[in-house]
């Protein structure tokens, strides 16, 4: 979904990255290298791991699964990009042995995850990559990056603001000629992680005009459902007037515009890697145990501090896990954790760890059994 094309193997339903030169025509073989570069510390014996969850960092988890298997003779890591919420109920049925998710694991499904564990786990959230959620839109005559205050993308997506034209829109960006044309609005009609931190985003930021809460399934009023980031930016391509949400790479694979922001103390902030990760620095980090929870601080109002982020989970077992699987398992989380991973996520559309989290992740990784 992002830079790559992203490769699914029909006769498995997974994103066999291991195997890419059978999913299409469009794949490439990938030659392994006898010896395992500095970052990757290969297990011994290889294995296969199936894994599913998460759209947003589908490409990223692919990309990493090359270059683990281009290091590590003998291995093969699978990955699903099936949603967030379908890649938690097969880590529960215990048909992968990690999932990815855009939001970490709660009290309604902490209990469910650890019955995928040994002795009931417990099962952990790992924060792995973190991305940028854009406002994308398609406006006749318009074709620069225009300013959005919360409030104003709060009431534009609740139905209070209908037409591009309005007086607020208008004062946000002075020299811009808006045309006399209604705002039609795109949202996820599937549950997802990205609903989830854009309407936590807009409720955190501006509760009066956006009071839903933060919802995987979409919250706010009005507009049309679509399904998935894909069907999202298809209807804001498709349809002058329209306005949507979707990761920044959508946005930029299809050609459209995207908003600066507006923070806490309505500055406006474009959206790019450095900016996301300054606000992402400022997160709370929640430990408990093993179990790394990441809180976004939305008042945080730095104008290079993009508040519109995510941060996708790896769910795994902290104990319990499969003694033929745990090394294997160690050793890829421990590769996407690791600083040439993660210093490689800015140029395929995502957003490097802060290096104090990463250490955190790391110490998690090394305890689990």
């Amino acid at each position: 979904m992002r830079g790559q094309r992203l490769l699914v193997c029909a006769s498995t339903g997974l994103a066999a990255v291991g195997v890419l030169a059978g999913c299409g025509t469009n794949s490439a073989a990938v030659a392994p290298r006898a010896a395992s570069s500095p970052s990757v510390s290969c297990p011994s014996g290889g294995g296969t791991l199936n894994s599913a969850g998460s759209t947003a960092q589908a490409n990223a988890i692919q990309k990493f699964a090359v270059d683990f298997q281009s290091a590590c003779s003998g291995t093969t890591i699978n990955y699903n990009p099936s949603g967030s919420g379908a890649g938690l109920t097969a880590f529960e049925n215990k048909t992968v042995d990690f999932a990815g998710s855009d939001y970490p694991l709660n009290s309604s499904n902490q209990a469910g995850a650890n019955g995928a564990c040994a002795n009931g786990g417990p099962a952990i959230d790992l924060p792995m990559i973190p991305g940028l959620i854009s406002v994308m839109y398609n406006v006749t005559g318009v074709s620069k990056s225009i300013n959005l205050k919360a409030s104003t993308i709060a009431k534009i997506f609740n139905g209070k603001i209908t037409n591009w034209n309005n007086g607020e829109i208008a004062a946000e960006n002075p020299g811009v000629k808006f045309p006399d044309l209604t705002i039609s609005t795109v949202h996820r009609s599937d549950t997802s992680g990205t609903s989830f931190n854009f309407s936590n985003y807009l409720h955190s930021t501006d509760p009066t005009d956006f009071p839903q809460a933060a919802n995987k399934q979409w919250p706010g009023t009005g507009g049309v459902g679509q399904n998935g980031s894909s069907g999202v930016t298809q209807a804001v391509s498709s349809t002058p007037g329209t306005i949507g949400y979707a990761e920044l790479s959508y946005a930029k694979l299809a050609k459209l515009q995207v908003a600066n922001i507006g923070n806490a103390q309505n500055q406006y902030v474009p959206v790019n890697a450095a900016n996301a990760s300054n606000f992402i620095s400022q997160a709370k980090v929640v430990t408990n145990g093993s179990d790394v929870v990441l809180n976004f601080n939305y008042q945080y109002a730095a104008p290079n501090a993009y508040p519109a982020v995510l941060v996708t989970y790896e769910i795994v077992c902290g104990k319990g896990n499969k003694a033929a699987k745990l090394p294997l398992i160690k050793s890829f989380l421990s590769y996407v954790d690791s600083s040439t991973a993660q210093n490689g996520l800015p140029a395929i559309g995502y957003v490097a760890l802060p290096s104090s989290i990463q250490s955190q992740v790391k110490t998690s990784i090394n305890s689990m059994q």
